[in-house]
Formats: C-alpha cells, sequence, structure tokens
C-alpha cells in the first residue's frame, strides 16, 4: 500500500539521497465562515502525518496509518482541491553532516487536483544555500 503523498530528498552538495531528514505533511483548514464565529478567522494548518527519510531519502508512508487491528495500514484520502504542505528539516541533515546551512527548513504548499491525481510525488532537491522542487512521477 502506497500513500497518495510521497516525496524524496536529494542532497546535491554530495549528490546522495538526503536520509534521516524529518518531514511532515499537513492540510490547510478552511477557516469558519465570519458569520459563524462573529469575525473573519485565518484557515490553519492541520498536521496529517510525519515521517523521516530512509537511506534512499523517501518517505513512502505519510497519509498510511496503522489499523487497531494490525491487518496493516489504511491511506488517508486526499481532500479534492485541498492545499497540502510539506515541511522538511534540512538544517538538522546539515548540522548532522559538519555544514553550514543558510536555510533552516523547506516548505513546499501545493494544490491537488479536483478530482485528485491518484499519486503526487514531490521530490525536494537541497543544499546548504538553495532548495528547489517539482512535481514528480
Amino acid at each position: 500500500m502506497k500513500s497518495p503523498i510521497t516525496t524524496h530528498i536529494l542532497d546535491t552538495t554530495n549528490g546522495v539521497p538526503a536520509s534521516e531528514v524529518a518531514v511532515s505533511l499537513a492540510i490547510l483548514s478552511p477557516s469558519p465562515s465570519a458569520s459563524s464565529t462573529g469575525g473573519a478567522v485565518a484557515p490553519s494548518w492541520k498536521t496529517l502525518g510525519s515521517s523521516v527519510t530512509n537511506s534512499d531519502g523517501r518517505c513512502p508512508d505519510l497519509l498510511l496509518l496503522a489499523k487497531s487491528d494490525g491487518s496493516g495500514p489504511s491511506v488517508i484520502p486526499l481532500v479534492p482541491g485541498a492545499v497540502y504542505k510539506l515541511a522538511f528539516d534540512i538544517e538538522a541533515y546539515f548540522k548532522r553532516k559538519g555544514l553550514p546551512c543558510f536555510f533552516t527548513a523547506a516548505e513546499i504548499q501545493f494544490r491537488v487536483s479536483d478530482p485528485p491525481a491518484e499519486h503526487y510525488h514531490v521530490p525536494l532537491l537541497v543544499s546548504p544555500f538553495s532548495y528547489s522542487t517539482y512535481r514528480g512521477s
């Protein structure tokens, strides 16, 4: 079973996958209507999952939940048209490598289609002084 949102990180300084990087996935929760709350309320992020990249720099399990009966994981379904955010703790990674790091974290926000595609892969290319991303396959 595969999470509908996956990522991997490549360390472009060293030319290797970035292992042991903390990654979290959140969804932007819509704000309640102003009339129901008596005023405007900003939308907020709700964390859906977190993981650490494996030896290949991948997080294949961000939207997988363990079932209480032990029968295997279940998938958290995607919300059509929702905005998601992947957050990566890149400073800790480069600190372990003994390298100074300008960026403490990388955050990537993206919207899933309506209806959602079957899978979204969002890679991150990172160095101590830059990062970039793209829609993977």
